[in-house]
């Protein structure tokens, strides 16, 4: 019970950090690769050190494996005395490799460092495009409805890695993650609708197509209500069909 008020006080916290940064309508635009993002830390943040953390993965077999450091600084939020964070500031990642080197940076993290560990920073390694590369995704900052993250996809016609917009524009929704077989990308939004009242669930399908994400398949659900009871779960599916989105399937069933 005390770790679950402590992850709860946790995204409140971050909550909080999102309304003071973000504003009531979110971000908008892709984060610029050529201006330091830099964020605004609160009076009561301490230097707790710098962030020198390395992980060590073969992004595929036909090359060498390759050492990510990730180079940045620790914070520690003592502003509620009950529950003190660690913040890391992430600020740039350097890849080494045999005779592989490759510098990431003009950008800044924030990322609450989990009490169990660190978690590797916020950075994960995922095959994005479904080329067989893998590529980095690293959490830019988190909410409590949003894991907006930074994307470099592996090209490998040029050997490095390579910053990808629209995939950061696509982490600013509520929920972006793989399919359980890793075909497919997906972003999942929750919400309610205004006009009626009642919860509904959409699914957003991407698929790596002509160098770019192009969404494939999508899906509302929203339920139905009968004296303050759930009546109806209801289910519209379209897909794109000849560059149009089509309605291919439709259904209502009694819950």
């Amino acid at each position: 019970m005390k770790k679950l008020i402590c992850m709860c006080l946790a995204v409140c916290l971050l909550a909080g950090f999102c309304a003071c940064r973000w504003g009531k309508d979110g971000p908008t635009g892709v984060i610029s690769t050529r201006e330091a993002v830099t964020t605004q830390a609160a009076t009561t943040q301490a230097d707790a050190g710098p962030v020198n953390h390395t992980v060590t993965k073969r992004i595929h077999e036909s090359l060498p494996e390759f050492t990510f450091t990730l180079h940045g600084d620790e914070a520690i939020d003592d502003s509620d005395p009950d529950f003190v964070i660690t913040i890391a500031g992430i600020t740039a990642i350097e890849i080494t490799g045999e005779g592989f080197r490759q510098r990431l940076d003009g950008f800044e993290t924030e990322f609450v460092v989990p009490h169990e560990g660190n978690d590797d920073y916020g950075l994960v390694l995922d095959d994005f495009n479904n080329d067989g590369f893998l590529d980095l995704r690293l959490h830019y900052y988190t909410t409590m409805r949003e894991e907006i993250s930074l994307f470099w996809l592996w090209d490998s016609a040029l050997k490095q890695f390579v910053r990808n917009g629209q995939l950061e524009e696509l982490s600013d929704a509520r929920h972006f993650a793989r399919e359980e077989d890793g075909t497919r990308m997906y972003r999942f939004l929750k919400g309610y609708n205004e006009d009626a009242g009642v919860p509904t669930y959409n699914d957003y399908y991407y698929e790596y197509i002509g160098g770019e994400f192009v969404l494939t398949e999508y899906a509302i659900m929203w339920y139905e209500y009968e004296d303050d009871e759930i009546s109806y779960e209801n289910i519209e599916t379209y897909k794109l069909v000849d560059g149009e989105m089509v309605l291919v399937s439709k259904t209502r069933e009694e819950e």
